[in-house]
């Protein structure tokens, strides 16, 4: 069975650890990759500078996409990857938090 290569879009490393366990200990195939922001999640999609390598950056069954990024927000990445036509049909999960009440 092929593993799922799943972009994990997260600056928190206490969310990245986290979705890495509940990964784990649901027993899913998957590679996980992790960027830190939204402009290094888009040098990723684009396979730019670090990820030019398409083995070792391969491209995305899933995104899982944290809202609330420095540098490129994730609204701003989402608006990206569904008018991109190379990554139109990849299903991104948004998963955000906030201490605020609204």
């Amino acid at each position: 069975m092929r593993q799922l290569t799943v972009l994990l879009v997260e600056d928190n490393p206490r969310d990245v650890r986290l979705t890495q366990r509940a990964f784990t200990q649901a027993g899913l195939a998957h590679d996980l990759r992790v960027v830190r922001d939204g402009d290094e999640a888009l040098a990723y999609l684009q396979r730019e500078g670090p990820y030019r390598d398409p083995h070792t950056s391969p491209r995305p069954d899933l995104i899982l996409l944290d809202l609330n990024l420095p540098r490129m927000s994730g609204h701003e990445l989402l608006r990206y990857v569904k008018q991109d036509h190379r990554f139109k049909q990849v299903p991104v999960v948004v998963l955000t938090t906030s201490g605020r009440p609204r």
